[in-house]
């Protein structure tokens, strides 16, 4: 594990000249090191905070690009768990943010009906 971030970016460097088949990238200073390193090798996040707002990944459905992996922004996950509970109980017809969340959470989610 990498702690000295100054030298991610030669790090990086020297992985590309390797030319491996996909890189492996643990935490979003990590994968970002990956990223402007390459943009044809596959980097696989293990896992980012927000893929999308960091500019990893277009969507968690459709990452487009040579990027893919996990995420660890529950954020990310609201609408599909508020879709399952409609589904679960067919009752629910409306759900408001009750979790802490952060800020870009907040503008996209928080408070609105889903």
């Amino acid at each position: 594990m990498v702690r000295d971030y100054t030298r991610l970016a030669e790090q990086a460097r020297q992985i590309m000249r390797q030319k491996p088949d996909v890189i492996v990238a643990a935490g979003s200073v990590s994968v970002r090191a990956a990223q402007r390193a390459t943009a044809v090798i596959p980097i696989v996040m293990a896992p980012a905070a927000d893929p999308v707002g960091s500019g990893f990944v277009a969507t968690l459905a459709r990452p487009g690009r040579n990027i893919t992996g996990l995420s660890s922004a529950l954020e990310d996950y609201i609408p599909k768990q508020v879709e399952l509970l409609k589904i679960l109980d067919g009752g629910t017809r409306e759900c408001r943010e009750k979790a802490s969340l952060t800020v870009g959470a907040r503008a996209r989610y928080g408070g609105r009906r889903l």
